[in-house]
């Protein structure tokens, strides 16, 4: 009994001492697992640090190069512009019973606008070459002041004037981009007084998610099955409109053909179908279709 007693007691503090190299071992992996990660984000961040340093100044960069882009243009403008008002003062000068007769003081419905007669009557074919002519311009009521007086939509009117006024500088002047609120009465005035740029032709989309070939005005289907397209643009909303259809080639006695109209332009899956939500066609086959 006392042998064995004496045993038992010399194993306990060997198993003691394993648990503790074990613990250690332990704890020493897990200090290098922590140091490795910390190494780890360390670089990480770092690494971040360069990337931002490096984008702030690419962004930098740009932004200088930006600045000056738009500096040297400006300074063109400017240039163009001092050329311009040196012409009008020289031919004011050679023609100098023009100077007053030539630059109009206009109240568009309580909108002040000065615009040289020549600007007013740049575009081919509109009304208002008669209407700011020197005779039309007679005709033309005054307010309190003795300014021409017009009832348009003064929005619009400031629109085409800033148009106009562009298109001095360049023949090819992009149109201004017109409020969705005064598209209507931008369609109006274009149409009243025949201001051909404003007045927009309408094509095919060339940009859809069918398989028709579209080439111009014609539209040629490559694969069986109902695909619908659209036109480019919406209808005007200031004059009625129409369109026309003329099949060239239909190889397939069972093919057909449907127009009408829609308040979108279709997308996914409704271009494979004939019934469109929002819509009314009319088809070869079978008539209306809402």
């Amino acid at each position: 009994m006392n042998v064995s007693a004496a045993s038992n007691a010399t194993a306990l503090p060997l198993r003691a001492v394993e648990s503790d190299a074990l613990i250690e071992s332990s704890f020493r992996r897990l200090l290098s697992a922590i140091e490795a990660e910390r190494t780890s984000i360390r670089g990480t961040w770092q690494q971040l640090q360069q990337e931002r340093d490096g984008t702030a100044a690419e962004l930098e960069r740009l932004r200088q190069d930006t600045e000056d882009w738009c500096y040297s243009e400006q300074q063109k403008i400017d240039a163009e512009r001092k050329r311009l008002d040196a012409l009008t003062t020289t031919l004011n000068d050679m023609f100098p019973e023009w100077r007053q007769e030539d630059i109009l003081e206009i109240n568009c419905s309580g909108r002040l606008f000065t615009v040289p007669r020549s600007t007013l009557c740049c575009i081919a074919g509109s009304k208002f070459n008669d209407l700011f002519s020197e005779e039309g311009v007679k005709e033309v009521p005054r307010d309190p002041d003795g300014k021409l007086f017009l009832d348009f939509n003064p929005v619009c009117f400031g629109l085409l004037v800033e148009y106009l006024q562009n298109r001095r500088l360049r023949l090819d002047a992009p149109l201004p981009v017109v409020p969705a609120s005064q598209q209507r009465n931008m369609e109006l005035l274009a149409e009243a007084w025949k201001l051909k740029p404003f007045l927009r032709v309408n094509k095919i989309n060339p940009v859809h998610g069918t398989s028709l070939h579209v080439t111009g005005t014609k539209v040629r289907a490559t694969h069986k099955g109902c695909q619908v397209i659209s036109s480019q643009n919406p209808l005007p909303m200031a004059t009625s409109s129409y369109f026309e259809v003329k099949v060239l080639n239909n190889p397939d006695p069972q093919g057909g053909c449907a127009i009408g109209l829609c308040t979108h332009i279709p997308a996914g899956k409704e271009v494979h179908t004939l019934r469109v939500p929002e819509s009314v066609m009319y088809t070869s086959n079978t008539g209306l279709i809402g």
